[in-house]
Parts: C-alpha cells; structure tokens; sequence
C-alpha cells in the first residue's frame, strides 16, 4: 500500500502495486508511506523522503528519483487503523513524538464516546492496539488518538 504527502503529516493513497511513477513539479519534496502487509497478517511500514530534481521526471525517461529512509512523523499520528471497514476487530498504530499519556477512543457521528481503547501512559515511538468492535452497530465512527493538546483522527467503518 503506498501513500504520498507533501508535508510528512497528511497521507493519500497512491496505489498497491510493487512500482509507482508520478509527475511532480520540478525541485519538489515527496514523502512516500509504503505498508506491506504479509501473508500471514503481519505489516511492516517504511517512511521515505524524496526529492524531484529532474525535469523529465515523470515523463517516459525511464530516469527514476532516489530515496532514504526517514523518521516516522515528529507529530502524534494515526499510522494504520486496519481492517477498514471491518465487523470484528481493528488494529491500531500510532505514533507518539514524546512519553506520555495517550488517549485512543473511538465516537459515534453524534460526537459520543462509545469505547475507549486506552487511556495510559507510553514512551514515544510506535504503539499497537487492538480492540474488538463486533457488539457496536453497524456504522460510521470516528477513531481520535489524543497525547496532550495534539489529537488525529481517522473515520472507521463498522459492517
């Protein structure tokens, strides 16, 4: 699963397959977010930085942009809410950019907390959480993840 940015922050998807080509303006920085997931369940996410300094980039050169690998997002971050949609279980990552406490919910449309998944305190860096959402009805949520006075959010679909 690829997704792109142009902050670092905010994710698009990009596409699944193994190679992606785009045209980008000249001198412009891309961030990549590519998951593979295994199959066996298992997913591994690695975060690139790239930058377009070639002109015909994008344009059937055959020349391709070079990439590193970089931090993970330096702000709390929702990186994988999976299955989505989904009728049993979800899986959470999320990003802590500093120790301390993490609040992870999951609302309904009318803004009312209906499950808190967590409410503890972790050291920065990746965490996981499951959690099983079979007794919610069918629905839209809302997933908000909160460290302090950052929050993200991400939309989650009950079936």
């Amino acid at each position: 699963n690829w997704q792109y940015s142009y902050d670092g922050y905010t994710y698009y998807p990009f596409g699944s397959s193994s190679c992606r080509t785009a045209s980008l303006p000249f001198n412009s920085d891309l961030f990549l977010k590519v998951t593979v997931t295994c199959s066996d369940g298992q997913t591994a996410t690695d975060y690139h930085s790239c930058i377009n300094n070639d002109h015909d980039f994008g344009r059937e050169s055959g020349k391709t942009i070079a990439s590193s690998v970089v931090a993970p997002p330096s702000k709390l971050a929702i990186t994988q809410a999976y299955p989505n949609p989904t009728s049993e279980i979800i899986n959470i990552e999320t990003y802590l950019p500093k120790d301390g406490n993490i609040q992870v919910t999951l609302f309904n449309v009318d803004g009312k907390a209906v499950k808190v998944i967590a409410n503890e305190t972790r050291e920065a860096g990746l965490h996981y959480f499951e959690t099983s959402v079979n007794k919610l009805p069918v629905g839209i949520y809302l997933l908000k993840v909160q460290q302090g006075d950052q929050n993200s959010t991400q939309k989650i679909i009950i079936n």
